[in-house]
């Protein structure tokens, strides 16, 4: 199996006058998991994300994979609000995003339709990127993430347009992928953190790790006596993941 990425050290800050976002933070994605990364607004998870991807650079530290292969090559980011280029079909929104990754025009069409298959577009394929639903989009995305052959996914906030059944779809394509894949979730919902396939469990919250480890560590967290949302219906597995993550950021989750 192949390498971890692994980042150490990571600091970032949006400009010289303002705090660090992270600050000396240190992490690792294992290969091959499923990863749930939840944190407040402004907890930095979107910038982790971004880093991870290399879409920025951090002011110090260093992203690396543990077998010493390419980052570039391996990583797939889905942004919390994809650019998408007017008029473009499906087919050809993906082929695009895969030449800009170093494919070939051929190589890049030919991947399209397995990409588009694995996300469940196989049917939208000929749809303008403009007319299509969010939960179409969310796949859309997905799809792009996938297309150069990516081995670490980052996907920053994929589910937070989508109502409860179109999300559990969702999580369904991402089960569904290549257990050779590691994707990693960004959510600001907790429910998120129950799904079933889910391995890893991480809470960022003001640019500091709260918590990271096994889902089944993290749900055995819930205090009894945590608070639940009054306007979400919520399975026990989903009760737990609300009740610990309130715990974790001290009684101020929302």
């Amino acid at each position: 199996m192949s390498g971890a990425l692994v980042a150490e050290g990571l600091h970032y800050r949006y400009s010289r006058r303002e705090p660090d976002v992270l600050a000396g933070l240190d992490w690792a994605v294992p290969p091959a998991s499923r990863t749930v990364l939840l944190g407040p607004e402004k907890s930095g998870k979107s910038t982790l994300l971004s880093l991870l991807a290399g879409v920025q650079r951090p002011r110090q530290g260093q992203i690396r994979l543990t077998d010493g292969g390419d980052l570039r090559r391996v990583v797939g980011w889905l942004p919390q609000k994809p650019p998408w280029i007017s008029g473009l079909t499906v087919r050809d929104q993906v082929a695009y995003v895969g030449w800009l990754k170093g494919l070939s025009r051929a190589d890049a069409a030919a991947r399209v339709t397995d990409c588009l298959g694995d996300v469940g577009l196989a049917d939208a394929a000929n749809l303008t990127t403009q007319t299509l639903k969010p939960w179409q989009r969310s796949r859309l995305a997905l799809a792009e993430a996938l297309v150069h052959g990516a081995r670490f996914v980052f996907l920053d906030e994929p589910t937070a347009e989508l109502e409860p059944p179109d999300r559990a779809k969702f999580w369904n394509v991402v089960r569904r992928l290549s257990r050779s894949i590691a994707v990693v979730v960004s959510s600001s919902d907790t429910r998120d953190a129950a799904v079933e396939g889910v391995d890893q469990v991480a809470v960022l919250a003001a640019g500091t790790w709260r918590f990271s480890g096994p889902q089944s560590t993290f749900l055995g967290l819930a205090p009894a006596a945590a608070p639940v949302p009054r306007k979400q219906k919520l399975d026990p597995d989903e009760r737990a993941a609300w009740a610990a993550y309130w715990s974790l950021l001290g009684g101020e989750a929302r």
